[in-house]
């Protein structure tokens, strides 16, 4: 039998920029395995958010910076950091399903959820460890280094790439043997590296320490290119033909969208009216559309063409990720920085307020994640609670 490919299928109907999901094997298939969704960081899901926001549920937890990944049934997996720091596996109807102890965790760190029923995640003991869906340990690795990464990459065969501190590479058998490193100052390796890939599999995108992005050629387990010549704080995202979208600070201070080639060559630039801020990646949808922004939001082309701006209200600034479904609505997490302002608002492709949720714990700063039936799941930060929307 032929091997299926993993190259995106293009389609005679579909118009010029129209994204598809890349087939990735080595993830599991489940709502939302990974942070922003999957190893290009469209934050884009098959599935449909709620039309309308009638139910606020919360779970009740420690404490999480960290996002949340979602299995089948209604199960998610996050980090819960108390004494000692776990990682939790929660059903939404029935509760906790099990707690497992693995050292401390880092507040930021998310756990990966893999095609073999198994989960990956870091500590702060300088060790990685694969865990099976019944929370069995099935193998740790130590590392040299702390993984401050905000989750682990795997590529299409399944290996595993982190960056542990200060400036190293490390590649993963799915076994947990080392294969290969690459130490490199040119690597950032501070907190919220997260490891994307190209649609082929055949090059890793990581956040430079004095550059915006560092490409890796993972045959030849070298850097071929890097862009510009500052920290962005934000994660890459990848389209189906390969072209990074940046946001990264413009020589004022704002920050801008930056469309790289897979070549690592400008494609164009476009000045956002905002400071530049971290942790606030973009989105793309299935027609191609870039949604970002802070207290203004933007919808803007592949082609560099403003579709629509428009400010949010009551000086709110989004300071989530933002995250796309089917129907190419878009949703995040916002606040004005008082307490009683914190919101999570869905939005559609056209720019108009579909809902508004008022979260009573704290802000949502981690990146949404999505559950079977388009339910959203919102961490929040510095408190106690996960809030569950339908």
């Amino acid at each position: 039998a032929c091997k299926q490919s993993t190259e995106p299928q293009p389609s005679e109907q579909n118009p010029p920029g129209y994204q598809e999901d890349i087939p990735w094997p080595s993830l599991a298939d489940s709502p939302w395995p990974a942070w922003h969704h999957d190893m290009q960081s469209t934050g884009r899901t098959p599935l449909s958010f709620p039309n309308d926001a009638n139910t606020l549920e919360s779970v009740q937890i420690n404490f999480t910076e960290g996002d949340i990944v979602c299995g089948k049934n209604g199960t998610l997996f996050f980090l819960d950091d108390g004494n000692p720091s776990v990682l939790k596996a929660y059903s939404l109807t029935d509760g906790v399903i099990w707690s497992k102890s693995v050292g401390y965790f880092l507040p930021a760190n998310s756990p990966l959820l893999l095609k073999n029923n198994k989960i990956i995640v870091s500590s702060d003991t300088k060790e990685t460890f694969l865990i099976s869906l019944d929370s069995t340990i099935v193998w740790k690795y130590k590392n040299d280094g702390i993984n401050y990464n905000r989750r682990i990459g795997v590529d299409l065969e399944g290996n595993f790439y982190f960056v542990e501190s200060p400036h190293n590479l490390v590649v993963l058998s799915p076994e947990g043997k080392l294969l290969w490193q690459l130490n490199d100052e040119n690597i950032l390796g501070g907190i919220n590296q997260v490891p994307v890939f190209s649609p082929d599999g055949k090059t890793v995108y990581l956040e430079g320490s004095n550059s915006a992005v560092v490409a890796v050629d993972i045959k030849t387990r070298t850097i071929k290119w890097s862009y510009g010549s500052q920290i962005t704080r934000n994660v890459p995202v990848v389209t189906n033909e390969g072209y990074l979208i940046i946001t990264e600070p413009a020589g004022d201070g704002v920050s801008q969208l930056t469309l790289l080639t897979p070549e690592g060559k400008v494609k164009w630039h476009y000045k956002l009216n905002y400071l530049h801020i971290g942790n606030v990646e973009p989105a793309i949808d299935y027609k191609g559309n870039i949604y970002c922004g802070t207290d203004t939001l933007y919808s803007i082309s592949l082609e560099g063409k403003v579709n629509w701006k428009k400010a949010l209200p009551e000086d709110l600034m989004r300071i989530s990720p933002i995250i796309t479904d089917a129907n190419n609505k878009f949703c995040f997490s916002a606040t004005n920085g008082e307490a009683t302002n914190n919101y999570v608002f869905c939005f559609s492709a056209e720019g108009n307020i579909l809902w508004k949720v008022k979260l009573e714990a704290s802000h949502g700063l981690s990146s949404p994640a999505v559950v079977d039936n388009g339910i959203i799941a919102v961490p929040t930060f510095n408190s106690d609670k996960i809030y569950i929307i339908k």
